[in-house]
């Protein structure tokens, strides 16, 4: 596996909740590095912003201000039912609210210089607004211009494969040649089932596989 030892991003899991793979962070720094200049970045995911202040942390060390736009609606798989939170007496609309506070304290206290552009979206219905060029105001408050080719996306969303095929079509439309997507829980041992789908893109003569670590990201190449 491919690994960056960078002194700062303990100090940012200690204080930001999240998951973040230890070889997706070698693949956001290369992504990152390689990107064509000055397009933008999707976070397709943010739960309490650990990701997003990662890629904010690999843009300011590669002199890079994309923008990144974040797509996520923080509506988490089993708490359609609207009822407590397993045992415990918070409902899941506390849980969400605290989640979303969090990401927006800690992308304000992290990435406070490079401020991401969060919506609040479920990525298929993001990409609708991407498509549609629309201004819109994002949760931290700012208003922005969606649209336009993107040089790096991060897929971090539903896990499910019929969703992660989605989000790759969505992605591929807009990814310009010589950027870069990374697909969170691809890997082979991930519980998910998205392995078969990666294969797939990998034997697409339009993307390249530049890291299986263990997850994969892929370059597009035309």
């Amino acid at each position: 596996m491919k690994l960056i030892e960078d002194s700062f991003l303990p100090w940012l899991r200690f204080a930001n909740a999240g998951m973040l793979e230890r070889g997706n962070v070698w693949c956001i720094d290369h992504a990152v590095k390689h990107m064509p200049e000055s397009l933008p970045m999707i976070e397709i995911g943010s739960f309490c912003g650990l990701s997003t202040n990662a890629i904010r942390h690999f843009c300011r060390i590669n002199g890079r201000d994309n923008a990144l736009f974040c797509a996520d609606k923080w509506i988490f798989e089993g708490a359609e039912d609207g009822g407590p939170v397993g045992s415990s007496t918070i409902s899941h609309e506390q849980y969400r609210d605290f989640v979303m506070e969090s990401f927006r304290r800690n992308v304000a206290f992290f990435s406070g210089d490079l401020p991401p552009h969060p919506v609040l979206a479920f990525s298929d219905e993001f990409f609708e607004l991407w498509r549609s060029g629309i201004e819109v105001v994002d949760v931290l408050g700012a208003t922005v211009r969606l649209g336009g080719p993107i040089g790096f996306a991060y897929v971090d969303g539903s896990h499910q494969p019929d969703q992660c095929r989605r989000d790759f079509a969505n992605v591929h439309e807009f990814l310009a040649p010589g950027g870069f997507a990374l697909f969170d829980d691809s890997s082979r041992q991930a519980p998910f089932g998205l392995y078969p789908f990666m294969l797939e893109i990998a034997a697409r003569d339009d993307y390249e596989l530049v890291a299986e670590n263990p997850n994969f990201l892929f370059r597009k190449t035309r």
